[in-house]
């Protein structure tokens, strides 16, 4: 990444400006940031990563770039912790899903895979305790994108009734 330097010093919420917008580049970049710190700062980089996402995902639920470097903090940092290894899981379909329909890759299910496989194999390079105790699963995201126009729907009827 040509301008890597300038990334390093701005921070997630100047990057996605303050949650508003998600970027699929911004996620490896901040993987690789996190990742290859100079100071040996991986740990406490990855708690930065997650306070921040938090923060952000608060006023920005929607944003795939915010669930997705969460979920990958998650899994770092809490790979022994069930409870949040599943917390970790559900920021990860939310994230794909929410890219999917963001991006527009309903229809590339393919492209859709293909990011989801990098992505794991960023968490298992970084954690590789996780390739026997937690099976990642794309077929979570896809039900989840099934599912999405069937849940908008039922809250647009809840409206409907609630204002009628």
């Amino acid at each position: 990444h040509p301008e890597g330097e300038e990334l390093v010093n701005a921070s997630l919420g100047e990057l996605t400006d303050n949650g508003k917008t998600s970027s699929i580049d911004l996620i490896w970049d901040f993987i690789g940031i996190v990742r290859n710190d100079p100071n040996g700062a991986e740990i406490d980089n990855f708690k930065h990563l997650r306070g921040a996402c938090q923060r952000l995902l608060l006023a920005n639920p929607e944003n795939y770039t915010l669930s997705i470097l969460s979920a990958y903090a998650l899994f770092f940092l809490e790979y022994r912790n069930t409870r949040l290894l599943l917390e970790a899981e559900e920021k990860l379909r939310v994230g794909f899903a929410n890219m999917a329909s963001i991006e527009g890759l309903f229809d590339d299910e393919e492209r859709l895979r293909s990011l989801f496989n990098q992505f794991v194999t960023h968490i298992l390079d970084q954690r590789p305790e996780l390739i026997n105790s937690y099976q990642f699963s794309f077929d979570n995201i896809m039900i989840d994108l099934l599912l999405m126009p069937l849940q908008m729907a039922s809250r647009k009827m809840n409206l409907i009734t609630t204002n009628s």
